[in-house]
Order: C-alpha cells, then structure tokens, then sequence
C-alpha cells in the first residue's frame, strides 16, 4: 500500500512541473526564450518526458521533444536525463548567442528496471516469447528468427534450413507470420530467415503441448508477429553482409494512422563461387533473394495489415561422372520460391469481445532438375482463419474460431520407378516415368479452449475438429494445460494433448504414394517447473514424452503406409540471466531419445535423434554502443546407416551398398562443436547510425564432421570434413 502511495503522490507532482513547463512555454515571449529540442543520438527521434532542470527548477520535453525555457531565468548549466540514456550537461556558452538548439541523448546499457518478459504467464507450457532487442544481439548475424536454435527441445544442422523440434521431422512444424503460413521460415544458405528483422516486433515459438489454435503440426510453432505501431518518421535501413548479401529496407508513415514498408535482399556467395571457383570439378552454387511489401492502418479499435512476402532460394551442383555434358559436368538444379499474401485484420468489437481474420493465399514453387529427370510441383493454397475472443467473467475467457483451407496443386515428373523388391534397384536403372497430374483438397476446422482460474491454478481444456476431403478422414484433438501459480515466482506446468497432421500430396499420390493414408497422430505429454530466482535471474525444467502413431513410412513391399509408431522423450533445462544489465545470455541443455519402430520390427533410433544438446549464449555491453558476444554449441553428431557389404552391378559396372534393418541408424558422426566470437559497435551521428558487426564462426576444438565418404567398393570410409574458421563482418547504415 505505502508502494502504491509514493508512486501517486510521485506521479502527480510530475504532472505539476510537466502542466507549469507547458504553462510557461506557451507565454513566453520567443525572443527572450530558448527553445531546446531532445533527439535520440543516431536515429534523430524526438524523445518526450526528458527531464530538465535549470537549478531547482525542473521541466519535460513535449511529445514534440521540446521544452521552452526563459532565458532570462537561466543561469548556469542545464542538465538533462531520462531512464535508458546517459546523462549529459551544458554550460551557459553552448546556448548564449542563440535561439535554438538541438540536443542528442547517448543510448546507455540497460538499467535495473528495464525488465523483459520472456514467456511468463503463458498457458502454454512450452511457449518462449523473445526480445527482439535481445534476440538480435546475440543471434547468429543478428537474425532474431535464428534464436530459436539456441533454446531447448531444439536439434538443427550447421547448414540447412530445417529446424527439428523434440525429434520431429522439419515439415512436421508450422510456421507463420502475422497468423500467414509460410512453407518454411529459413533460407538454405546460413539458416537466415526470409523475414526482414526490422518489421519483426515478436517470435514466438513452442515446442509442443500449444494452443488447439493450431493445427496441422505435430512438432513445434513458430509465430513471427510484425510491428504493430505507426512508426515516427521515414526510415532506411541498409546492410551489406560479407560473405553472405547485402539489404535494403525503407518505411514510413503515410499519416497519423497508416504506414508502409518495403525490403529486398539477395544473396552474393554465386558471384564469388563463378568469379573464382568455376574451373574446380564439384562446385555447389547457393542463392537465396527475399522481398515485403506491407501497408500497415491502425485507428481507435482496429488494426489491419497488409503483407507480401516472396522467397527463392536455389541451389547449382556440378560434379563429374557417367552421363556428364560436353563440360565433363552433371549439373542438378533446385530451386524453391514461394510469395504469401493476404490481410490481417484485428478488431476490438466491445468491451469483452475481440476478433480476428486473417485471409491470405500461399503460392509454392518447386523445381528440381537432374540430367534428363526434373520434378515440378506449384500452385496456390488458400486460408481463411477466424479468431473470437469474449471474456466472460473475471476470471475466464473463451477462444473460439473457424479455419478452411483450399490447396490446388500441380505436378509435372519425369523420373525412374524404382522397383522396391529389387535386389539391384538403382536410380540408373530405373525406366523413366513421366506423370502430370493435379491435386485438390479443402480443409474444415473449427477449435475453441476457455481460461478459466480458480484461485492460483489456470486451467485451460481445448478441442479441435477438422475434416480433409482428399482422404475423407474426420478428426478431433482434445487438449488440456494446467498452470498453478504457487508463489509470485513459481510456476508450474503442464500440458497432456492430441496433435495430428493430414498426410502430403506427394505421399497420398496414386502413382508415386498411397492414396489409403491416414492421418499420423501425436500424443504429447509435459511437465515444467519455472522460477524466478531474482531480479537478474530465472530457470526452468521441463519433461516431456511423445508418443506418434500412424506414422508415415516405407518399407520394401509398400512406398507409404501408417504402419510405424515414434517416440521422444526428454529432459530440457533453461537457466537465464534476464536482459537488465550490462550481461545477459542463457544456457540451455536438451537430453532426448528419439525412436521409430516400423510395422513388426525393433524400435530403431531415428535420423533426427541427437542426444545432448547444449548452447551457451552471452552478451556483455560494454556501453551504450559496444558489446562482445560469445555462442558455444555442442551436440552428438548426426546419425547415419553404416554400410554392411557391397555387391558389384555388371549392368552398371559399379558397386552397390547393402544395409541391415537393425543397423538403421545405429552410427553417429563424432560429437560437434562450434564457438562464435563477435563484437558490435554503434557509430553515432545526429540523425543516423553506422553499425559493425565483426566475429568468427565456426571455430571448433575438434575438426567437424559433417558426413560420410566412401570408396569405390565401398570397402574403406572416411569423414567428410570442414570448415575453417570464418571471418565475417556486417555493416549497417540507419537513417
């Protein structure tokens, strides 16, 4: 109570000297008056509610970051402070022979009591909400969509794209922007999402037991939420990263209530691999552009965003071998692109109701070329999730909506049919196949969850329907998450739930799949215990067990069926130094077991299973404009399928590998490591900033094995190894 009173009683005499500062600026004359505006060093934002005193006297900036002071009441220094920057003081000659002047506050590193909430009082046991401002310091290149490779329950590979959450498959996980689905969210070369980082205001992610909100994934979410504020003025933003691209990214207000924003970027590793690499006999050229487009209203109670995004990413290889161009070369193409585009309109109704709709359509392109076999497959998908929310007392709420879905696919191939009972199948000696076909499907959901807390607990039941045409399959998913608040620091958690996912087009194709599939199921079970130990620190445990059925699989006598079960379980463990001072970071431990078991055979370990997993992150300002970081990642190297004996194919006049069932994944590569240094600076100018971001990755204890090579006859293997060390620096221009 004492706490509430010194607060008030603080407030109002602010409002005091705030409501006399105003008073006095608009009787003074302007000829003996000193107006003084208060800018942001480096980006010339105007800042309201700086304090400043002129010996006793104190007064505040406007929302115009302006206060008028008398200049013949002004003696002596005046001196200017607000939370989050540093302090700074001028004397009588820096303002005597002028009207006006203008003054630039130096970011500082953050005080006690800037405080940043990281998933706290979520129902959803597993769910992590991230600062961006956090995430873009120690993020690998400061791409604040990659911070989730540094949290538990997460398993990714140095190079690819693919995230795999608790032991599942990447496709099995959904990714959206702004509630937009998005095929995938990274970029092949480097993981570097396809979203530009400054429209980004949120990423949320969970691992598992989430929202009946959600369907179509039985591993993790990934939610990016873009800005929701009007921005002040224009904006450019300009990188040039070496090795990797260069971006461009511009916004600004059209007026009061309404704002665009456009980005472009595109990878450069082509230019230099062609420049100086294209006379070696295996090359592998990788490009990646990205692009947005987004118009941004915002008035009283309604919000509306409109958003395209487009990405491509390729990927050239050439290599030497039997069937090579006049060049001495195979070449193999991919290519993948997609553009989404669609408004998200969200709108308070009344007092206790809020709505949300989110029209858009997806169009995926994917385009592989081998020799003479290609695979082409491309059309649009389109999705119109609603969301109600009423709440219906104090202490409960209720989440409801509808989701349909319509997807138009095309497929064009022309590839061998291997024969599966074969004792020599081989891709060569498959006889070509050419297949054109279509594929339609619609999707019917409609899901609701209520909150409703009694006292310290949180208990929230959930239920999803849906219904698939293209396999003429209904389902239900029930949920359920308990949280019990048992002090203002202590949480725990937990969550039990049905999760599914309705097989791909390719997999229920009637030439190349199994058009009697089902849909694969997953049971998730978790607990958690969270703690906040202090202002500076905070912990959390979590266990967790799924259990899949129905999974989709192969085996020699069918090329899809829902025959094999999967199962994970684990340990995670998250503890953290909050973002409050000049050093933050985390470390974050996953122990798992990821398992598969195919019709009647033994449970096998699966190509996803990585059994320690540890990251450890840091940051240190050193000011307001210089900080070090400093990643550490370990992790049990990736599994593989030794080779059992080979046998020599005449028709081919070459070997071929032979395995055991029991052997399937039964070999890890060495265990990985990787250190990250790096160190940014912010060049401050009045009205733009220059930021360096120089480091080295890929520095390692042990030399990293990223594979398996074998010779001729399969007789002798051999790692196969790199990288170096990588040196690498970013430059930022914001204006």
């Amino acid at each position: 109570m004492l706490q509430k009173y010194i607060f008030v009683t603080y407030f109002i005499i602010l409002s005091i000297h705030s409501t006399r500062a105003d008073t006095s600026n608009t009787a003074l004359d302007k000829s003996t008056s000193l107006k003084i505006t208060i800018l942001e060093k480096g980006s010339g934002r105007k800042l309201k509610r700086v304090e400043v005193s002129l010996g006793e006297d104190i007064f505040y900036s406007d929302k115009q970051g302006e206060v008028l002071l008398d200049r013949n009441k002004i003696k002596g220094a005046i001196k200017f402070y607000r939370a989050g920057y540093n302090s700074l003081s001028i004397e009588e000659k820096d303002y005597q022979d002028t009207e006006k002047i203008n003054i630039f506050l130096y970011p500082s590193q953050p005080g006690g009591n800037l405080v940043t909430i990281f998933g706290e009082g979520s129902t959803e046991v597993s769910k992590k909400e991230i600062s961006i401002e956090e995430a873009i310091e120690v993020a690998p290149r400061g791409d604040p969509v990659q911070i989730i490779k540094l949290l538990p329950g997460v398993q990714s590979n140095t190079f690819g794209p693919r995230v795999i959450v608790r032991g599942s498959e990447p496709s099995d996980s959904k990714y959206l922007i702004d509630n937009f689905d998005l095929p995938f969210v990274y970029h092949g070369v480097g993981g570097i999402s396809v979203i530009p980082p400054k429209i980004i205001d949120e990423v949320d992610f969970s691992t598992g037991g989430f929202s009946s909100r959600y369907g179509e994934a039985t591993g993790g979410i990934i939610s990016i939420q873009t800005k929701k504020n009007i921005p002040d003025k224009a904006s450019i933003d300009a990188r040039i990263n070496l090795p990797l691209y260069s971006s461009v990214f511009y916004e600004a207000p059209l007026n009061k209530n309404s704002a665009f924003s456009v980005s472009y970027r595109r990878s450069y590793i082509d230019f230099f691999v062609r420049r100086f690499l294209d006379e070696q006999k295996f090359l592998v050229i990788p490009t990646f552009t990205d692009a947005h487009l987004q118009y941004l209203y915002k008035k009283d109670s309604t919000s509306l965003k409109a958003t395209t995004v487009y990405s491509r990413d390729t990927l050239e290889l050439a290599f030497p071998g039997d069937g090579a161009d006049e060049d001495g070369k195979i070449e193999f193409d991919i290519a993948t692109e997609f553009f989404v585009s669609g408004l998200d309109v969200e709108k308070k109704i009344s007092t206790d109701w809020k709505m949300r709709a989110s029209p858009h359509i997806i169009n995926t392109s994917v385009f592989n070329n081998f020799q003479n076999n290609y695979v082409k497959i491309w059309g649009p998908s389109f999705r119109t999730p609603f969301t109600f929310q009423k709440r219906l007392s104090r202490s409960e709420k209720i989440k409801f909506g509808l989701d349909f879905q319509y997807d138009y696919v095309k497929v064009d191939i022309k590839v061998p049919r291997i024969r599966r009972d074969s004792a020599f199948q081989d891709f060569e000696e498959g006889s070509l196949e050419k297949v054109q076909t279509t594929y339609e499907e619609q999707e019917y959901a409609v899901w609701s969850q209520i909150d409703h807390k009694i006292g310290s607990l949180i208990l929230t039941p959930g239920l999803r329907a849906y219904y698939f045409s293209k396999i003429d399959s209904f389902g239900i998913d029930p949920r359920f998450t308990v949280v019990w608040g048992f002090s203002k620091s202590t949480e725990f958690k937990a969550s039990v739930g049905k999760f599914s996912k309705s097989p791909s087009p390719q997999e229920i194709d009637p030439t190349f799949g199994n058009p009697n599939l089902n849909f694969e199921n997953s049971y998730h079970y978790i607990g958690g215990w969270y703690e906040k130990w202090s202002q500076f620190w905070q912990s959390e445990v979590q266990l967790y067990f799924k259990s899949n059925k129905n999974v989709i699989s192969s085996d020699k006598e069918v090329r899809y069926n829902n025959s094999s079960l999967l199962q994970s379980y684990g340990f995670e463990f998250f503890l953290r130094r909050l973002n409050v001072d000049r050093l933050f970071g985390w470390i974050s431990y996953t122990l798992s077991k990821t398992e598969i078991k195919r019709g009647n055979s033994s449970w096998v370990p699966t190509r996803f299973d990585q059994t320690h997993v540890l990251n450890f992150v840091s940051f240190y300002r050193i000011t307001g404009q210089w900080g070090l970081g400093f990643r550490l990642n370990y992790r049990t190297g990736e599994r593989y399928t030794p080779i059992d004996y080979a046998v020599y194919n005449a028709n081919l006049a070459k070997y071929q590998p032979r395995y055991k069932s029991e052997d399937e994944n039964s070999k890890h590569l060495p265990d990985y490591n990787q250190i990250d240094f790096y160190t940014t600076y912010d060049f401050l100018f009045d009205n733009w900033k220059l930021n360096c971001r120089l480091g080295v990755e890929f520095i390692s204890f042990t030399k990293p094995a990223y594979g398996i090579k074998y010779n001729y006859d399969y007789s002798k293997a051999d790692f196969l190894t790199g990288l170096p060390p990588i040196p690498y620096i970013e430059i930022r221009g914001e204006l």
